[in-house]
């Protein structure tokens, strides 16, 4: 780091998840490429904290002003909290739980979330990129992520929370806590397919640690055995509702759950899915079986299995023309519950264990609602059609089967796909930096890559501060974190048994390489693109794996043995080396 000119430096080489893209436009000099990788470059230090550069080692992040006679280095621990440890759960909670659920069931929502209180937790707590869509710009954004993870989270630390380990304020926006409604989940995003698993211990340890608390919650509150979290946690491991109405959402749980299904697709570690990943797993879904409740007769989906009190993350409905949080079987709350279900009967099979708990949740999967289609054609967001309070919110929760998730695919649930592309439409692009992250990952799965990349602008343009930071508005590292993997999807997805090549790629990315990347199944993949087409694929795994891999209309079986990559032309032709 040369102090006198502000240089952030990131060398070009092999190493895993580089990322080259190339287009015929000019480029701005905070962004250039060189011979040796991309540079970015300020002529004057920072004036104020959003200028300034990062660097952390997992525990302590400082900020770079690069002042040459005087220098201002700001530093954060990532154990600073305010207050001490004490206990959330409220001994009253549970009493009140079923009148709730009458209440909302009945269609009086009012009532139900002012008696809601009472579940609480004690604590009542670039304008040149627009100009020039320079493509080097976001090649650097790539990178820049990445290092922004390894530097905030490392084996023996905190996780990443909202603001990384970066805060210059003791009492930070959102109090630096990790939301588990979505950003605490995109900030791992890009670990797995990156291959930046070590980053990833922290969040495998706090999950321990709030099996421990969230089981304490389930039993106070809900009298369930199993483990619950709800919308965000803190350095004491709170698990319980907070905030209001929007805090009561019991499957944040259930998503970290799903999360750690996601790294054994794509690690393969048999010792992680039975030690942490599994346990984890099988506790958050018998909290699921002690709280779902059969619908009553006269409601939307009568004698079904529902969540009740529930929310979707942080929005509200209109019910006689009134906005209310509470709800009863939000769409993410079955799409979540659905997945978690699915995972622990498939991780239960390989384990070879728990044969009467694997048909438990098969027989109560079944009585789970189906998804809606809404009369605009969109899919619906709550059990009701009712109208949004918000049509353009920033959260798309509803959304999550598509991505982060996979229960809805372009093959196999061809309507689903369709409902949710009318749903992006009528939300529309952009929003918050993180939220712009999740519309671009989700219009890739729906291989559309215009919107994608237009999502991406409006991350660029709208939501980056001077020194890159995520702008939410104020900073969060979110979107910097969930950056990357919205990347990743647009030329390379994966399922254990499928790759698929160059799914949404822009037209602004005519020419391109990605090296290094991780799919699910285990293997590692190169992939370099000339003119908007495949050029070469490269494929090696240390263990022996089979994959489907389509490439627009074509496609391919490959069969990887250890140490013997595999080497596609444009034509999914193998190359003999």
């Amino acid at each position: 780091m040369r102090a006198s000119d502000h240089v952030l430096q990131r060398r070009k080489s092999s190493a895993v998840g580089s990322l080259v893209l190339v287009a015929a436009t000019a480029l701005h000099a905070a962004a250039r490429p060189s011979n040796s990788g991309f540079e970015l470059t300020f002529n004057k230090p920072a004036t104020k904290w959003t200028e300034a550069l990062p660097l952390g080692n997992g525990r302590i992040g400082a900020m770079l002003f690069g002042g040459t006679e005087d220098e201002r280095l700001q530093i954060n621990e990532s154990t600073l909290w305010g207050g001490s440890p004490h206990h959330y759960t409220n001994p009253e909670a549970y009493i009140n739980l079923d009148e709730i659920r009458q209440l909302i069931f009945a269609g009086k929502v009012d009532e139900a979330e002012k008696l809601s209180e009472s579940l609480m937790g004690r604590p009542k707590l670039l304008k040149s990129f627009a100009k020039n869509e320079d493509p080097g710009l976001l090649a650097l954004y790539f990178p820049f992520g990445r290092y922004l993870l390894i530097s905030s989270s490392r084996p023996g630390g905190q996780p990443a929370n909202l603001q990384g380990i970066w805060n210059e304020d003791l009492l930070p926006a959102w109090s630096s806590k990790w939301t588990t409604n979505i950003n605490l989940e995109m900030n791992y995003w890009e670990a797995d397919a990156g291959d930046l698993w070590e980053t990833e211990q922290p969040l495998w340890s706090l999950i321990r640690d709030l099996r421990v608390t969230g089981a304490d919650t389930a039993r106070v509150h809900y009298q369930s055995e199993g483990w619950v979290l709800h919308h965000n946690a803190d350095l004491w491991r709170a698990t319980t509702p907070v905030d209001g109405p929007w805090g009561i959402w019991p499957t944040g749980g259930v998503w970290l759950a799903n999360q750690m299904w996601d790294h054994y697709q794509f690690s393969g570690d048999r010792e992680f899915l039975r030690r942490q990943a599994y346990p984890a797993m099988k506790e958050a879904a018998e909290f699921v079986l002690g709280v779902l409740v059969e619908a009553p007769a006269g409601t939307a989906c009568t004698g079904r299995l529902v969540t009740n009190p529930s929310s979707s993350p942080e929005n509200q409905y209109l019910l006689n023309g009134k906005p209310h949080h509470l709800t009863y079987a939000p769409t993410m709350d079955i799409e979540l519950i659905r997945e978690l279900f699915e995972h622990c009967r498939r991780a239960a099979e390989i384990l070879g264990t728990d044969a009467a708990f694997r048909s438990e949740l098969s027989s109560s999967e079944k009585r789970l609602p189906p998804l809606q289609i809404g009369k605009r054609g969109e899919l619906q967001e709550w059990i009701d059609d009712y109208p949004e309070n918000e049509p353009t919110h920033r959260h798309v929760s509803h959304l999550y089967s598509l991505y982060p998730g996979h229960d809805i695919s372009l093959r196999d649930t061809p309507e689903l796909p369709a409902a949710a592309e009318k749903s992006l439409e009528l939300r529309g692009d952009g929003g918050t930096g993180w939220s712009s992250v999740w519309r671009a990952a989700l219009w890739a799965r729906l291989q559309n890559p215009e919107h994608a990349y237009a999502n991406l602008k409006f991350l660029i343009t709208t939501s980056t501060l001077p020194n890159m930071f995520d702008l939410c508005p104020p900073f969060q590292i979110d979107g910097n974190l969930g950056g990357p993997a919205a990347i990743t999807e647009m030329p390379v997805q994966s399922t254990p048994d499928e790759i698929r090549v160059l799914p949404a790629l822009p037209r602004q990315w005519s020419s391109g390489s990605l090296n290094g990347v991780r799919v699910r199944g285990g293997a590692k993949l190169d992939i370099t693109w000339n003119q908007g087409r495949l050029a070469e694929l490269r494929l090696h795994a240390g263990h022996a794996v089979e994959y489907r891999i389509t490439y627009g209309h074509l496609s391919t079986a490959a069969q990887i043995r250890p140490g013997k990559p595999i080497i596609l032309d444009g034509t999914l032709r193998k190359i003999v080396q």
